[in-house]
């Protein structure tokens, strides 16, 4: 009979959220299954993209399931419609005034200024600190107040002067407002206007005009989804590795969510480039066209560990969507999470050895020993590698504990079959287990062949 040990799956630190526009309502249902399951709060780490950038803003800020359910539900998405001039004065200056908010420096027929303060008020809420920005995140999350539930926070945006996705995070821009941040990564092009990030400051700058435009230290932002809609890649970075490490490019240790059409969940995905070739509004539209369908090789490298839910045909810019739209969504979102734990998580493992014989399993076991100590000796010469420090981690914290673990099953088996008695038996007549002596004169009795010696003396 095979020796089989089982390396169980990591468990999982970081979740990955999608933009995915009104649609993202749904990650409601799939939060209240990660909460049953107790992983919300063994979470480190939460990013987004677009849209899904808000439901991480809520998690990294210590939010509840519950208290997320009822923001997201809740949300009135229309309100957030805000006109750069009232009506009369779109009217009386010309409607294209409308036309150059769309094509003019600020890309956008809405303001945002109500979104903007809208999540101002949620991160107020929690931080307690007005215009919180990353650095004040990251300062709780160390202070650790009563186990408050922070987390690390990382949401994407698209920056049109370099053309290229830029990750928003304590690390790379501690100096920016997490509400800006996420106001620029759920903004949808074309309907909320760009912010701009003053490079010397590090800073969101709201009082634009066309000649700061101009000034090459203010770049302009839009939407994360825009070139990355579900930056799961992101993490393949050894610093957000557990003790599994980064396997074939892929972080174990991460979950990501989706909702997709029918359409995507089908893997017929586009190939939209990783830097926008030029931001006239021409290619703009085009993006934002392509932008739901994403790149093939990314479903096909990370597809055990995302979970994908049907999106019930609603469209991502549907401001008006119903509460039946809603329910519909989170219900769906709910069903794909739990099927997902059913089948790839409760009973599934990370990696599994097999081994013909005893002899081969104690080769191997002994081997990753003496690996161990081979890697933990060159400590001693200075500092080491991380991927030798990653290797050190995963014998030590994963590879060998499981070993250890099937060697001590193999022992109580071969115990049970050969049990090795204790030297000193006091009642042998009660355990039945020894030869009685066959004359007075013998003094030792031999039991279960010769595994241990009784005296007579004791056998009374």
């Amino acid at each position: 009979m095979s020796i089989v040990v089982t390396i169980p799956r990591p468990q999982i630190t970081t979740l990955v959220l999608r933009g995915d526009g009104i649609k993202g309502v749904g990650y409601v249902g799939a939060l209240e299954v990660l909460n049953e399951k107790n992983l919300i709060q063994k979470l480190t780490t939460v990013a987004g993209s677009s849209a899904g950038a808000i439901t991480a803003m809520f998690l990294a800020l210590g939010y509840s399931q519950k208290e997320i359910e009822n923001e997201l539900t809740s949300m009135d998405f229309s309100k957030f419609k805000d006109y750069p001039n009232t009506f009369f004065n779109r009217i009386t200056q010309g409607f294209f005034s409308g036309l150059y908010g769309l094509f003019g420096y600020n890309h956008g027929f809405y303001q945002g200024k109500l979104l903007h303060q809208w999540l101002e008020e949620k991160v107020e809420k929690k931080l307690r600190i007005k215009n919180a920005t990353f650095q004040d995140l990251q300062n709780a999350i160390r202070e650790n107040k009563s186990d408050n539930g922070f987390k690390e926070l990382i949401v994407t945006g698209t920056n049109l002067q370099t053309e290229k996705t830029c990750f928003f995070s304590a690390e790379s821009t501690p100096n920016l407002a997490i509400a800006d941040a996420v106001r620029i990564s759920s903004s949808i092009p074309g309907f909320f206007e760009t912010v701009y990030i003053n490079s010397k400051t590090g800073k969101a700058d709201y009082q634009m005009n066309r000649e700061k435009a101009k000034d090459p230290a203010y770049a302009p932002y839009v939407d994360g989804g825009l070139l990355d809609n579900f930056p799961i890649e992101y993490f393949s970075d050894g610093r957000y590795s557990s003790s599994y490490g980064i396997n074939n490019g892929i972080n174990p240790s991460v979950l990501g969510l989706r909702i997709d059409s029918a359409f995507e969940s089908a893997a017929i995905w586009n190939t939209l480039p990783k830097k926008l070739k030029g931001w006239s509004i021409w290619r703009w539209l085009q993006a934002i066209v392509s932008s739901p369908i994403e790149d093939t090789n990314k479903l096909n490298k990370y597809g055990f560990q995302v979970i994908s839910s049907d999106d019930l045909n609603i469209s991502a810019t549907d401001f008006a969507l119903s509460e039946k739209g809603k329910q519909g969504l989170i219900q769906k979102a709910k069903e794909a999470t739990a099927a997902y734990f059913e089948n790839y998580i409760e009973e599934a493992a990370y990696e599994v050895f097999t081994f013909k014989t005893k002899e081969e399993f104690d080769y191997h076991y002994e081997w990753y020993k003496n690996q161990l100590q081979h890697y933990e000796g060159l400590k001693k010469f200075g500092p080491i590698k991380s991927d030798i420090e990653r290797k050190i981690n995963y014998l030590k914290d994963v590879l060998i504990p499981a070993f250890d673990k099937k060697a001590e099953a193999l022992m109580k088996v071969e115990n049970e079959i050969n049990p090795v008695w204790p030297k000193n038996i006091t009642n042998c007549l009660e355990t039945r287990l020894c030869f009685f002596p066959a004359s007075p004169s013998q003094t030792d009795v031999p039991v279960r062949a010769s595994f241990c010696k009784v005296s007579s003396n004791n056998l009374n």
